[in-house]
């Protein structure tokens, strides 16, 4: 299968989610998509990296820049990708219970590669 590479609104029809929430995510570094010509590209795995992304963002509810760091810490190593899940947990205080938060990453890249056709539909034309 080649390569694929998608704009901003092709890569937002697969994902499922609108532009601007797909922009408001490079704006703020918690993802960095190749940018060629003033034109951010998403591949496989920059697509990966945004619905994970969007994943912890409905989760959690948090800050842009823990959100970046936590997406970060979860696809910096190649091996965890690959993985059906990844289950990260909260150092609590002593006494406390800890948060557990459990990442689907199969059935996200799963549900990636269902909606790739989706981007076919959307094309991203200049104005």
């Amino acid at each position: 299968m080649p390569e694929i590479e998608l704009k901003l609104k092709q890569a937002s029809a697969v994902l499922g989610v609108a532009p601007k929430d797909l922009q408001n995510l490079v704006q703020f570094g918690v993802i960095k998509p190749r940018r060629r010509s003033q034109v951010f590209w998403f591949d496989k795995a920059g697509l990966l990296r945004a619905k994970v992304a969007l994943y912890l963002k409905e989760s959690l509810g948090t800050s842009t820049q823990v959100l970046a760091r936590f997406t970060e810490a979860l696809l910096e190593n190649p091996i965890r990708c690959q993985r059906s899940s990844v289950t990260l947990l909260s150092r609590p205080r002593a006494g406390q219970q800890p948060v557990e938060i459990r990442v689907p990453l199969r059935s996200l890249a799963q549900e990636i590669d269902e909606r790739l056709p989706i981007a076919d539909l959307s094309p991203d034309l200049p104005r």
